[in-house]
């Protein structure tokens, strides 16, 4: 029958960005004896992945156009810093990488409907605690997603929480985190010319962000000095401040509601929902990457048919209404 296909450029999309790097990472940390290794041996090592990388399936891509070619520079960049702070967070905390590339599939039963959950976990981290295990996920991004409570709330974001209750169940520990992994090298804005101050503030924007535990001692068992490694910042006096911080309760709380999540969405699917009512955030927006958006009717050329729009929230907010919603016992379901 017809059906429309997408009409693909011969360049280095956002897709083909991600899969290099992704491949980079991979590759990088199965390598023999890369946890040992300073940050200039690890450089090196990420330099002679990356061209092996890039010599197989994406070597048309790199010499196809100037513009390809000034990607591939740009790109061996952002692999190169990446590898340095992967190397800085494997000596510093009681965690290491226990799976990478981790496939799952889940069979999860929604009233008379069953539907396959299956996906795979960029990395999973585990560490062992005062006799306690702890994971955290992370998932590597080469563009600059960030995780907005707003978006978690109603369903646009629900990678994370999904992979941190796969990674918990298997490996039947408690929560130490979810977090992206900005994999980049772009401009930082500042007039100092000290290198020093130009590598503090680049280490900064390369932290890990996500949703951190509350637990001071958690935080310091994933690395000596947290805060250079995710985004968990401290008053002078050592105390916690900021807004993405999570209790074990809370972590769970954000896990049964991405659940409710997809089941509901599931079961629209089954019952014949086809509603034009996409939803779009501060951070995320169903239809972005969306290849059918050309023949879309929400694209201005029928009227009523406009995009929702998800309600603004922090963190705090976030919690406080899950947390009632759970209270009351009407949990709301985001297309309600």
């Amino acid at each position: 029958g017809l059906r429309p296909l997408e009409e693909r450029a011969y360049v280095i999309d956002p897709l083909n960005r991600g899969v290099l790097l992704h491949a980079c990472m991979e590759r990088l940390l199965k390598s023999p004896g890369f946890a040992a290794l300073d940050e200039a041996g690890a450089r090196e090592r990420m330099r002679a992945v990356f061209e092996n990388v890039l010599s197989g399936e994406f070597e048309p891509l790199a010499r196809d156009s100037r513009e390809n070619a000034a990607q591939v520079k740009e790109l061996r960049r952002a692999a190169l810093r990446a590898s340095v702070l992967l190397s800085r967070q494997l000596k510093k905390g009681v965690f290491a990488p226990a799976a990478l590339e981790m496939r799952f599939t889940d069979r999860v039963s929604v009233g008379t409907f069953d539907y396959q959950l299956k996906g795979q976990i960029d990395r999973v981290d585990r560490g062992d605690i005062n006799g306690q295990s702890y994971v955290f996920v992370v998932d590597y991004k080469s563009g600059g997603t960030k995780l907005d409570p707003a978006s978690l709330y109603t369903g646009l974001q629900m990678q994370l929480m999904t992979y941190l209750s796969v990674a918990k169940a298997k490996y039947a520990s408690d929560s130490a985190g979810v977090y992206y992994f900005k994999i980049a090298d772009k401009p930082i804005p500042t007039t100092s010319l000290s290198e020093e101050k130009v590598d503090e503030l680049r280490t900064k924007e390369a932290r890990m962000k996500g949703i951190y535990p509350d637990d001071k001692g958690i935080l310091e068992a994933i690395s000596e000095h947290p805060d250079r490694l995710i985004n968990a910042d401290f008053t002078a006096k050592g105390e916690l401040k900021g807004d993405m911080g999570a209790s074990q309760a809370e972590f769970e709380l954000l896990a049964r509601h991405t659940r409710r999540l997809m089941e509901d969405f599931t079961r629209r699917i089954y019952e014949g929902e086809t509603a034009v009512t996409p939803i779009s955030g501060k951070e995320s927006d169903a239809c972005k990457y969306c290849s059918y958006a050309p023949v879309c009717f929400k694209q201005g050329r029928f009227k009523g048919i406009k995009p929702r729009k998800a309600p603004k929230m922090n963190m705090s907010t976030l919690k406080q209404t899950l947390w009632a919603e759970e209270d009351a016992g009407t949990p709301r379901l985001q297309n309600d």
